[in-house]
């Protein structure tokens, strides 16, 4: 088991990028990044794209401003 963070909030980064020794997940050899990921790349992803779900809150707008200060993490 490989445990790494793969900046999976607003990118995607590639398992080619998580080496351990001389190897990429799921046992490749490392050497097949060199000039491009011929392996663990995140092209079938990106050729297919990525759908969620998501709710945006206006807490602002619930709290009466219009904007809120920098720092402010009460909850509503």
């Amino acid at each position: 088991m490989i445990s790494c963070s793969l900046q999976g909030s607003t990118q995607y980064d590639a398992l080619g990028h998580a080496w351990y020794g001389d190897q990429l997940y799921n046992g490749y050899d490392a050497m097949s990044t060199i000039g491009g990921m011929r392996k663990a790349s995140v092209l079938p992803i990106a050729e297919r794209g990525i759908v969620g779900r998501a709710v945006l809150l206006d807490l602002a707008r619930f709290r009466g401003k219009d904007s809120l200060e920098r720092g402010d993490v009460r909850p509503p």
